[in-house]
C-alpha cells in the first residue's frame, strides 16, 4: 500500500475540488527536492487543504490519473 497526499481547493460553493496528488515518502527524513517541488506546484495551483490517502496497487493507477 502506498500513501498519497491529495491537494484540495474550495470552489465558490465551498465544495472541495482535487487539484492533484503526490506520493508520500516512507522515510521521516527531509523530502527530496523533487517532492518539495511537487508540493509547491500543488500550492501554486490553489491547493489549500491536504489529506493523506492510502491506496492499494489497483487504486494507485486510478489515483494518479486524476
Amino acid at each position: 500500500m502506498r500513501k498519497f497526499l491529495r491537494g484540495y481547493a474550495k470552489d465558490k460553493d465551498s465544495n472541495f475540488i482535487v487539484i492533484g496528488n503526490i506520493a508520500v515518502p516512507h522515510s521521516k527524513e527531509k523530502r527530496s527536492p523533487r517532492e518539495r517541488h511537487a508540493k509547491r506546484h500543488l500550492i501554486r495551483q490553489g491547493a489549500t487543504v491536504f489529506k493523506k490517502v492510502v491506496a492499494t496497487l489497483g487504486a494507485t493507477d486510478r489515483l494518479l490519473e486524476n
